[in-house]
């Protein structure tokens, strides 16, 4: 046993098992930074996205453009079925060309997220309860990193005690469990690994907060060591939440802000298309 807490959260056999409570998101399988022949006779649906550094003053290198370019391919094809084009069109531009079957709003969500934002944090003695929210912070003002006060009520950690993330990750995969129900079986990098071992050995008995996007998925305790370098994520959410989840997790974040410009059908009409609202 490596990890448990109470209200049946268990960490068995060196799995770590944790309640994954995320929005729903939506799913889609498609894409590639090359089109074959039998997508270009279909009808697409053209994404124009433009691309922009978070203080808006640097300037988009190839390299920044060339990982949006393989973030984005992987999001839409992680099977390389060769069914999409993700291309780079000028500076700070890229198109995205999708067949029109394809549901609009889940390829908007699938280009434009940031990523999975998910994060270990070392706790302490301290519990802290599902839903909470949790930012990162300053250590020498104790204002938000973007230099925001922290609003009342909400917990600020410092960086150092970020013990893991989604970055450490090798792999992720949505399987299903005993009973049926989704969950996400995961596996860290060797450097993961082996840090989440001498982790785990030398704070057995403190809390470890399992956050995704700024909000507390549980809080176990540490019971034993954990050195497998192996765990399962599960929860409440549904099939295609854990099959999107793992799919951010194994692509990766953008690197800068991305934004959709234009949506246009190529087949013939040349109309454009509109995302819905939210």
């Amino acid at each position: 046993m490596k990890i448990s807490r109470s209200h049946s959260r268990i960490l068995k056999s060196g799995l770590l098992v944790i309640a994954l409570l995320v929005m729903s998101l939506p799913a889609i399988s498609c894409g590639s930074e090359s089109v074959d022949v039998e997508a270009e006779s279909q009808a697409m649906n053209e994404f124009t996205l433009r691309l922009s550094m978070a203080d808006g003053n640097d300037v988009i290198t190839d390299d920044v453009v060339s990982e949006v370019i393989d973030v984005i391919s992987r999001r839409l094809d992680p099977v390389n079925s060769g069914t999409c084009e993700v291309v780079a069109d000028g500076e700070d531009r890229i198109k995205v060309r999708v067949p029109v079957d394809r549901d609009v709003d889940a390829v908007s969500y699938l280009v434009t997220h940031h990523g999975a934002d998910l994060k270990f944090i070392d706790m302490g003695s301290e519990s802290v309860p599902e839903g909470s929210e949790i930012r990162m912070i300053d250590p020498e003002t104790g204002a938000e990193i973007n230099g925001s006060e922290i609003p009342e009520g909400i917990m600020g950690i410092t960086a150092d005690h970020v013990i893991l993330t989604g970055e450490d990750f090798e792999n992720a995969a949505m399987t299903l469990d005993q009973m049926g129900h989704p969950q996400i079986e995961f596996e860290f990098k060797p450097e993961g690994r082996d840090l989440f071992g001498r982790h785990t050995s030398t704070h057995v008995g403190m809390y470890l907060a399992i956050v995704l996007d700024n909000r507390v998925i549980s809080c176990p305790v540490i019971r034993e060591p954990i050195i497998q370098g192996r765990g399962v994520i599960s929860g409440n959410f549904m099939r295609q939440e854990a099959e999107e989840l793992s799919l951010m997790l194994n692509s990766g974040k953008l690197p800068v802000s991305v934004e959709i410009e234009s949506v246009r059908n190529t087949g013939g009409t040349d109309e454009s298309v509109e995302p819905s609202e939210g």
